[in-house]
C-alpha cells in the first residue's frame, strides 16, 4: 500500500504551485482498495484538516501503468427524498 501512497505524493506534489501544500506518505490513508482482473483500484484521502482532497489510483494491467486522479470536495449538500426538511429522517 505504500507504493500507492508514493504515486499519490508524486502526482500531487508535481502538480501544485504552492509548495506549502506538499503531501507526505504519512498524510495519506487508504479508504478503499480492490484487486480485480489482475489490476487494482484504490481511493486515498488525507489527514490534513480542511484540504478536502481525495485521490483515485488505478493500475492498468494491459499498459502496466498507474493513473492518479485528484478530486477536491467543493461542497456537501443535503437533499430530502420527499422534499421535506433536509435534516428530517428519510424512510427506506
Amino acid at each position: 500500500m505504500k507504493k500507492i501512497k508514493l504515486f499519490v505524493v508524486g502526482s500531487h506534489n508535481n502538480n501544485i504551485e504552492d509548495m506549502t501544500e506538499q503531501l507526505s506518505v504519512e498524510d495519506l490513508y487508504i479508504v478503499w482498495f480492490t484487486y480485480i482482473l489482475g489490476g487494482y483500484k484504490s481511493m486515498v484521502s488525507t489527514t490534513v484538516p480542511g484540504d478536502g482532497l481525495y485521490f483515485e489510483v488505478t493500475f492498468d494491467v494491459a499498459k502496466n501503468r498507474h493513473y492518479v486522479d485528484c478530486y477536491k470536495k467543493i461542497s456537501n449538500d443535503v437533499f430530502s427524498q420527499d422534499g421535506g426538511e433536509p435534516d428530517a429522517e428519510l424512510d427506506d
